[in-house]
């Protein structure tokens, strides 16, 4: 039997979500403390994207942000040789629209091993990211890391662990970084993974398509429901498994896949207040649903916009495969 969704207003914080929005925007005191509240230190932020030592990086309508793993330094390298033309004034003058790119990253381990705590249970991740977490690795990735931000403006270094169980960290910081320094221009974002190439004229395209007003309600993505929550009882599906104190129903809300999102200003600046009041999951974007759904956000198909088989980039590319979940047409 299908659960109600509204079970999310309740759990694990039951507050009016609506009003707690309204008193943190206009300074008012909360009726009740926020549980989710990390610490928010940004090691590194972009001078040409919302940086506000840099006029010209407040003037963005679109910002693609690619949430990227640590260790991926040659998806980076890719994406900056496929996508950096597109904050380049030629591209202004061809779309009217002035683009930024940003990488989204956390700092290395320090615990020099892959094996993690959740709860009472031990995993190891061998995958995900998992492969890279020993000594050597870890050395080699701070190195190469110290190495590409002397190289490289255009990176969103947050002071936390870039590792597959700190995802919905990672996304709290990046929506935290957006709806604070972004605040100027109310840009429209891109979020996307490291391995999505996507095809950017006809994102560029769909986006032109649309009124003023849709550009300022955007939530659109890969619609997914019915979602099975998993538990700790199989070793195959351990590093998506959450405890019932984190998820007590066995379905999660509808949610947009965490791989391509479209998300307007308006939202993203909802979305990171009502992050802290939500509890946190390693299931990043389920986490996202059940913020969005507490907020009354209508998630959308990102085929109002471009369809599913268009977001792929038909260019070559060093990628040896894209999440097949995404993309699955059949």
């Amino acid at each position: 039997m299908p659960i109600d969704p509204r079970v999310t207003l309740l759990y694990p914080q039951a507050i009016n979500i609506s009003d707690a929005i309204y008193r943190l925007i206009d300074g008012k005191p909360l009726n009740e403390k926020p549980i989710n509240i990390p610490k928010f230190r940004y090691l590194s932020v972009s001078s040409q994207v919302c940086n506000p030592e840099y006029p010209s990086s407040q003037e963005l309508n679109l910002i693609i942000v690619v949430k990227s793993g640590i260790a991926n330094f040659n998806k980076r390298r890719e994406f900056r040789r496929l996508y950096s033309y597109l904050s380049h004034p030629s591209t202004h003058k061809l779309y009217g629209i002035r683009i930024g790119l940003v990488f989204s990253l956390g700092i290395p381990r320090q615990q020099k091993d892959n094996i993690f705590m959740r709860g009472n249970r031990t995993i190891r991740l061998d995958v995900s990211g998992g492969e890279f977490l020993n000594p050597e690795g870890l050395k080699e990735i701070a190195e190469n890391l110290k190495q590409e931000m002397e190289t490289h403006s255009d990176i969103i270094l947050g002071d936390y662990e870039d590792t597959y169980f700190n995802l919905s960290l990672k996304s709290q910081y990046v929506f935290t970084w957006a709806a604070t320094f972004c605040r100027k221009s109310r840009p429209i974002f891109v979020f996307l993974d490291d391995d999505i190439p996507f095809r950017e004229r006809c994102l560029l395209q769909g986006l032109l398509d649309l009124s003023p007003m849709e550009k300022q309600d955007l939530f659109h993505g890969l619609y997914i429901h019915r979602n099975k929550v998993y538990r700790f009882e199989r070793k195959a599906v351990e590093k998506w498994s959450v405890f019932k104190s984190e998820v007590p129903w066995p379905e999660y809300t509808p949610f947009l896949l965490g791989c391509f999102q479209l998300i307007s200003f308006d939202n993203i600046e909802k979305i990171a207040l009502v992050m802290l009041f939500t509890q946190s999951l390693s299931v990043d974007d389920a986490w996202l649903g059940t913020i969005a759904y507490r907020l009354g956000i209508e998630m959308k198909s990102v085929e109002k916009i471009m369809r599913r088989y268009q977001i792929p980039t038909q260019k070559p590319t060093c990628f040896k495969s894209i999440h097949k979940k995404c993309f699955d047409f059949h």
